[in-house]
């Protein structure tokens, strides 16, 4: 997938997470722990590139530019911590990104007003005192002002953001909250494809629940055609593992193929995939073959 996007000739950065090990069966309690962790990383690295090196947060900031401009650093660290923690939840989250970048959502006088707003929290956190206070809301007010210019300039036009999720995982988190699963309000568009949404009794690891703005059920969204039988040998586990896995890791291929390759247009006229459109809703039933690249 990385050398197709790399060979598509899309203005993109491509950020991949080895966390296999710490993802690694048979222990998936274990793994689902450590989403947390490795979601905190990830968060950590995009905090560090906002931050650091200026560089835009996207769909985050058009969303969140004065929820940003009211917090301090670790409450932003904080926030967008919460949010990556929640994309690792799935088994391969991809963002996707449109429109025209420009420079990030802030320019240079915009995060200078920004980091004043920062250094005068922190002195009203230090001194508690009324001179300082009133200190900080004027810079409070001044940064949510720069933001809200900043994020109507063109010249700071910021890049839609969409996120595919593909088969994510569904025991441990298709029962609880939002707060600690995902959801369509993770991004301004989310497209879900489902491959293997079986209960875990049946060995299935996909979510079994509608949880995008476009939700495609690939042949029905369980066993996929050209997958062996679910079944599990104790005299060869890691064979059985892989043989398990057939139907949820489907939805790699499919995605990885749709980039260039193949069209998964169910009835309905929405394209499954990387050039899904950001109209699309509901829920969608694409059939395809048994055979690489199944389309």
């Amino acid at each position: 997938m990385k050398s197709l996007f790399r060979r598509s000739q899309v203005d993109l950065n491509v950020i991949v997470v080895g966390w296999e090990d710490a993802a690694r069966a048979p222990n998936y309690p274990q793994a689902v722990a450590n989403t947390r962790s490795v979601g905190a990383m990830i968060a950590k690295l995009i905090f560090n590139l906002h931050t650091l090196k200026s560089a835009p947060l996207g769909a985050m900031a058009t969303r969140w530019e004065e929820e940003l401009a009211d917090l301090s650093v670790n409450e932003t660290w904080d926030l967008i911590k919460d949010r990556i923690n929640k994309a690792v939840l799935a088994s391969t989250p991809i963002t996707r990104t449109s429109g025209k970048q420009g420079k990030g959502w802030m320019d240079s006088d915009t995060l200078l007003i920004v980091r004043k707003k920062h250094k005068a929290f922190r002195q009203w956190k230090n001194n508690k005192n009324e001179e300082s206070y009133s200190e900080y809301v004027k810079a409070r007010n001044q940064a949510k002002a720069a933001c809200r210019r900043a994020q109507r300039s063109q010249e700071t036009k910021i890049a839609k953001e969409a996120k595919s999720w593909l088969d994510p995982a569904g025991p441990s988190f298709e029962r609880y909250s939002t707060n600690v699963r995902l959801d369509k309000t993770d991004a301004s568009f989310v497209d879900v494809i489902h491959t293997d949404a079986e209960g875990l009794s049946d060995f299935g690891f996909g979510i079994r629940i509608s949880i995008g703005h476009v939700d495609f059920w690939v042949n029905g969204g369980t066993h996929q055609p050209g997958c062996p039988p679910e079944t599990i040998s104790l005299q060869d586990v890691e064979t059985s593992i892989d043989v398990i896995n057939c139907s949820h890791g489907r939805s790699l291929d499919l995605f990885t193929y749709s980039i260039s390759r193949c069209r998964y247009d169910p009835q309905g006229s929405c394209t499954m995939g990387y050039h899904v459109s950001t109209t699309c809703r509901g829920d969608y039933e694409p059939s395809t073959t048994a055979v690489d690249p199944f389309c």
